[in-house]
C-alpha cells in the first residue's frame, strides 16, 4: 500500500437511482468518492503514479 490510499478506484461523481431516474451526484467541495462513500481526498491529493481515466 502506497501513501495510505486503500481503494484502487476514486471517482468525481456517483450514480444513484432517485425518483425513478438515474442521477449523477458530485460533491460540493470537490472531494472524491470511493464506491458510494464520499472521502476526504481531493483529486490534487492523489499521487503522481495514480492513473486518471474514464469509464461508462
Amino acid at each position: 500500500m502506497r501513501d495510505g490510499f486503500k481503494n484502487p478506484l476514486y471517482t468525481v461523481e456517483i450514480r444513484v437511482f432517485k425518483d425513478h431516474h438515474l442521477r449523477y451526484i458530485e460533491s460540493n467541495d470537490g472531494t472524491l468518492f470511493s464506491g458510494h462513500r464520499r472521502t476526504k481526498i481531493l483529486a490534487q491529493d492523489l499521487p503522481e503514479w495514480y492513473i486518471y481515466g474514464r469509464y461508462q
